[in-house]
């Protein structure tokens, strides 16, 4: 559209009198008040003067003092000229106050371009930056409230009466080529208007264009304030055409706030444009149009949200006796960019939304809802005056937050289209609602695509009553915290069980109320059905990986443990050697706490090497890496550990006392599944472990064969697993947080040894006895959330451990020529959920 083509005419000046100023008729294409930046920055308001050098600081009808005498008449009052133009250039801490009159009528003769409708305000080609109220000028504005509306910025406040034939206020950059093509940059505004009184165009003379405000390939940053709460319905935009017309690639950052009038044709028109803001008609506001759209928004991009609370009327025509007869269009809204929401007030004309999404959640209204493609929102129960049409590609929805359903005089869904009924609390299991009522109902049922929204119950029933005047909708289901309830009485889940499956209940209340992944959600109702196995939604908190790396940890550790012996004092080294040992080990894990157990098995090697002192000190180093496979007893979960540990140890004898210590780091990669409702997740992430041991033994010389060495130990291990996501279950997959394990145990133990002379070997064997007690002893509980809802995490707790086990060993150490030892043993641990069994054959050579 072609709003108006700026003529690329020198500006001259113009005489303005003292007061009202008003035009001569020798520069009759001038405007009165012209900042412009043709050559340098000037204004011309006085031919003698010519170019002045003052700010963009313009007051009509408010009288400041003699400071800016020469930019605050009384009132500007133009016949065949516009009023105010900023033309080029850049205007910083600028503002155009109106507190009496600003108009232009007629029409502008350009040389050598011909006639143009009178503007009373226009920004053309210009950059233009508001001024703030902590800016020095401000000051000189006590008494006029332009920062009443709490903008930061203004540059056009209005109080008074903005008058033009054409547009009262345009905001402008169309310079064009010959092919009428615009090559000008876009205009920039910063800052807002804010109108407490009249902008009008009143479309006389024939003007093309009747907007009381309009944008052209402009940049507005700010926003468009009609009113304030206090006054509300004294501030007015009124035009011919409309009240507010942008487009041609102009954007738009901020809101339209009416809180007064806008009326005319159209109210607000905003099309091939920019808007990132919302139009908000407030409960004082109203929009009244006649034969045209209250509000239309067409071929924008942007965040575009419209918040109807006021009075939005748009007739269509008037009858013989001048009576507005029927609706007609107040909102037409293309693109899925654009949102609105009918929050209150009255609103009588037809919307179209093209592919928009609107709400209706308060408020009456009077027309027909055209759904083409967009997503039509009922929020409560609503009654519409007239018709509601949707087609194959629209959806109709209803909200899950309140109780909700339509009426009106018809509804026709066309074939294809999709109903999504609503979800929540207020849609009790076995309660029927009435989701749509008309006295034509015109839609095949059978061939709608019907939908749940997310949350906890599903649509077991959707029929038409008996005389097709109402949808009828019957929803099943239980709430999470009614189906762990149920879980828990039929598995008789008890313990740490009952907890989890408690908190897992109350887990599926805020997922499913509270996710926006709608199809997640979906499947995640569809696989629990009807909850018989909701434990399996539980992820494994039997310790299985905890204990397969402690078991892996435990039988490295007790691979490399130095038994100082006494020798002679001596500073010089006695020996030194090298050791290879195989480890293999099996737990069985029972149930605890009503948490399933899991069987284990390690299989690994040890390998290290020390050197040994006269006086028994022993220094040495070992690298084990093991690998453990752990199979949860309720033929659920599996998992993999590699692990790999390094452990320094030293050991040092006084006499017949034996002392010795260890520090290992260990680090292990896991590989996890889940078989959860016919479906596997799979995880795989890190763990490391750092551990250390000191023990003190005293030996005792029963004879010079036979020694007993009871020995006190303690140990502390600090175990991390990363958190990890599951995958390979959809919806089911779950995230697990870092976990933290500690272990502090206690241990006493004593051995009895006996050395056999045979042939050329030595032969002892060696009885063990040991009980352990872990002081720290505490449940082990874990964050977890379902992948898809993150924000909504549950803790899962998992059974205590047992604090106190023990154990029993057999082992054989043989001696042999050559440096050479072999060494077997096998131990039998128990505890009261878990027994296990270890054995190891480990070959040294001293040299």
């Amino acid at each position: 559209m072609q709003l108006r083509r700026t003529p690329l005419a020198a500006a001259i000046s113009l005489v303005a009198l003292a007061g009202i100023a008003y035009a001569g008729d020798d520069y009759d294409y001038v405007s009165y008040y012209e900042y412009s930046d043709l050559d340098g920055k000037y204004l011309t308001v006085d031919k003698a003067a010519g170019k002045l050098s003052d700010p963009l600081f313009l007051v009509v009808g408010e009288q400041l003092g003699s400071t800016y005498d020469r930019q605050n008449p009384d009132a500007i009052i133009a016949k065949n000229r516009m009023a105010v133009e900023v033309r080029g250039g850049f205007w910083d801490k600028a503002i155009i106050v109106n507190t009496g009159e600003i108009s232009a009528t007629g029409t502008i003769n350009y040389p050598h371009h011909g006639d143009e409708d009178a503007l009373a305000i226009s920004i053309d080609e210009a950059h233009v930056i508001g001024i703030s109220a902590s800016d020095s000028d401000a000051g000189k504005l006590d008494g006029v409230p332009v920062f009443a509306s709490g903008e930061k910025r203004v540059f056009l406040y209005n109080s008074g009466t903005i008058r033009g034939d054409e547009l009262a206020v345009l905001l402008i950059s169309d310079r064009i080529d010959k092919d009428d093509n615009i090559i000008s940059d876009a205009a920039i505004v910063e800052g807002s208007l804010v109108n407490l009184g009249l902008i009008e165009s009143t479309g006389e003379n024939g003007a093309a264009y009747s907007y009381a405000f309009g944008m052209l390939n402009t940049e507005l940053y700010g926003n468009i304030i009609n009113g304030l709460e206090a006054g509300a319905g004294e501030a007015v935009f009124r035009g011919l055409d409309g009240a507010i017309y942008i487009t041609e690639g102009s954007v738009l950052q901020g809101d339209i706030v009416n809180r007064g009038l806008m009326e005319g044709h159209d109210g607000i028109r905003i099309e091939d444009s920019r808007f990132d803001g919302r139009i908000f008609n407030t409960s004082g506001g109203e929009i009244r149009t006649n034969n045209g759209t209250a509000i239309s928004v067409e071929n924008t991009s942007g965040d575009t949200f419209i918040d109807q609370r006021g009075t939005l009327h748009a007739q269509r025509y008037l009858d013989s006796a001048g009576i507005m007869t029927e609706p007609g269009q107040a909102m037409y809204l293309q693109g899925q960019n654009v949102h609105a929401r009918l929050s209150g007030g009255s609103v009588i004309g037809d919307i179209d939304l093209d592919g928009a999404t609107v709400t209706l959640a308060g408020g009456e209204y009077e027309g027909t809802i055209r759904n083409r493609g967009g997503v039509f929102v009922v929020e409560g129960i609503h009654a519409i005056d007239g018709s509601y049409e949707q087609d194959a590609d629209a959806t109709l929805r209803f909200s899950s937050q309140v109780l909700s359903g339509l009426s009106a005089e018809r509804i026709t869904l066309a074939n294809g289209s999709t109903l999504i009924f609503g979800n929540g609390e207020a849609y009790r299991d076995g309660s029927q609602l009435v989701a749509l009522e008309a006295d034509d109902l015109d839609f095949d049922l059978d061939a709608l695509n019907l939908k749940t929204a997310s949350g906890l119950y599903r649509v077991s029933k959707v029929e038409l009553s008996d005389d097709g005047n109402q949808l009828l909708v019957t929803y099943a289901g239980l709430d999470g915290e009614a189906i762990a309830r149920r879980a828990i009485d039929t598995t008789n889940a008890t313990g740490a069980k009952a907890r989890q499956l408690a908190g897992l209940g109350n887990a599926l209340n805020q997922v499913l109320a509270n996710s926006t992944n709608e199809a997640a959600v979906q499947a995640l109702i569809d696989a629990i059905g009807d909850g018989e196995r909701i434990d399996e939604l539980l992820p494994d908190s039997s310790g299985a990986v905890a204990g397969g790396t402690a078991s892996a940890s435990q039988s490295s550790s007790n691979a490399v443990s130095v038994r100082a012996r006494g020798v002679a004092a001596g500073d010089a080294l006695a020996s030194q050697g090298v050791w290879i040992q195989g480890l293999y080990g099996e737990i069985d894990q029972r149930a605890q706490d009503g948490i399933e157990g899991f069987d284990s098995d390690t299989r690994g090697f040890v390998l290290g090497g020390d050197i040994e002192l006269h006086n028994g000190s022993v220094l040495g180093l070992a690298w084990s890496r093991t690998s453990t496979d752990v199979d949860g007893k309720n033929g659920l979960v599996r998992s993999e550990i590699d692990f790999d540990q390094l452990t320094a140890y030293a050991g040092r004898a006084y006499g017949n006392w034996l002392f010795d210590a260890q520090l290992s780091y260990g680090w292990g990669d896991n590989d996890t599944s889940r078989r959860v409702l016919g479906n596997t997740a799979r995880a795989d992430f890190d763990s490391e472990q750092f551990s250390a041991v000191a023990a003190a033994a005293y030996e005792y010389r029963l004879d010079r064969a036979t020694r007993l060495t009871p020995r006190v130990s303690a140990t502390y291990a600090n175990l991390e697993l990363d958190a990890y996501e599951e995958r390979g279950a959809g919806s089911l997959n779950l995230r697990q947080g870092e976990q933290r394990i500690e272990r502090f145990e206690m241990g006493l133990e004593s051995e009895l040894a006996h050395t056999v002379p045979l042939g050329n070997l030595i032969v002892e064997p060696r009885f063990t006895l040991g009980a352990y007690h872990d002081v720290q002893g505490k449940a082990r509980s874990n964050t977890t959330a379902f992948t898809f809802a993150p924000e909504e995490t549950f803790i899962v707790e998992g059974p205590k451990p047992d604090k106190t086990r023990y154990s029993a060993g057999l082992g054989i150490d043989l001696y042999s020529e050559g440096g050479f030892t072999t060494s077997a043993d096998y131990a039998f641990g128990w505890s009261s959920s878990m027994s296990s069994h270890a054995g190891s054959l480990r070959v040294r050579y001293d040299f």
